[in-house]
């Protein structure tokens, strides 16, 4: 809805308002006229009711109107604020198609690289799912480690997990091995195109999660290792 057309609309409205405050006082004027009704004739008083009575019909319209002209006062703001809402969340759309453009970008210019530079092989970690378990403390999780270029061979190597956080007010970082309830304490990497893992692990009384960091250690001078860092969210139980 333009600019003008809602100033139109509550011009409109001040005018109803205008027109409803000067038939009350009209009508309350007309009642004090007719209190002192004693001294008019009654040819007069039956003019005077009968006005009377016009006004509070035109009342009775203009107050209809007024309440029209609000409802559709209060129609065109929902409507400029869904249309708000919607750019807005339009713009979050493009926004993410154009970070996930870039991302491919410069996946691609990696890769390409990688080819240039020797023939070498390049995995990515994606699909981190942390979940919650009855105790509290106790999460797991799961990922997938897949090569990104095609026909590559055989993927191998070991894949290591690191928890970042603080504890006791301290940034601390900790591995599988540092908990003694993580099961597997070893992640060993061995596929063709991709490779999926998984485990328990169990969190330090007091500490913090901030991110976990999956790295991948290839064996050989073939494959470049990755590594990559997750914020620590829960899914659902």
């Amino acid at each position: 809805m333009s600019l003008h057309l809602t100033r139109l609309w509550w011009w409109l409205l001040g005018l109803a308002v205008g027109a409803v405050l000067a038939a009350v006082a009209f009508a309350i004027g007309l009642e004090l006229g007719l209190k002192r009704g004693n001294a008019l004739a009654q040819p007069e008083i039956a003019t005077l009711l009968e006005e009377r009575q016009s006004v509070l019909a035109e009342l009775a319209a203009l107050h209809g109107e007024v309440s029209k002209l609000r409802h559709e006062a209060s129609v065109m703001e929902r409507s400029r604020q869904i249309e708000r809402e919607t750019n807005k969340a339009l713009q979050a759309q493009l926004k993410d198609a154009q970070d996930e453009r870039l991302a491919l970008i410069k996946e691609g210019t990696y890769l390409k690289r990688l080819v240039r530079e020797g023939g070498q092989g390049a995995v990515s970690v994606h699909d981190l799912v942390l979940s919650p378990q009855d105790d509290p403390r106790s999460v797991r999780y799961s990922f997938v480690v897949t090569q990104l270029i095609p026909d590559f061979g055989a993927t191998t190597g070991q894949v290591s997990l690191q928890i970042l956080g603080l504890q006791e007010g301290k940034e601390k970082r900790l591995g599988l091995k540092q908990l003694p309830q993580a099961e597997p304490t070893e992640l060993p990497m061995h596929f063709d195109q991709l490779q999926s893992f998984q485990g328990q692990l169990t969190l330090p009384e007091g500490f913090e999660p901030r991110l976990l960091t999956v790295t991948v250690d290839p064996e050989g001078e073939r494959l470049t290792g990755a590594s990559e860092s997750f914020p620590w969210v829960l899914e659902g139980p």
